[in-house]
């Protein structure tokens, strides 16, 4: 959805409805620590987000790397 021809009202309500789904992003709970928004100058959602990795250091390294 391209933000540039939505209303304001439209932007807002989108937003609304991805609140219940992003929550951990914000607060994990579980770990009672600030989520990847606190954290992160930008997060970004692909289509890796499913895979597991055996080697968690794996994930880092991407991380690393599609930063810069």
């Amino acid at each position: 959805m391209e933000s540039d021809k939505l209303i304001e009202s439209e932007k807002w309500l989108l937003l609304a409805r991805m609140l219940p789904l992003v929550a951990n992003l914000f607060y994990n709970m579980a770990r009672k620590t600030v989520g990847l928004v606190g954290l992160w100058d930008c997060v970004a959602f692909d289509e890796v987000a499913g895979i597991n990795f055996k080697d968690k250091d794996v994930i880092a390294l991407l991380l690393w790397k599609n930063l810069y």
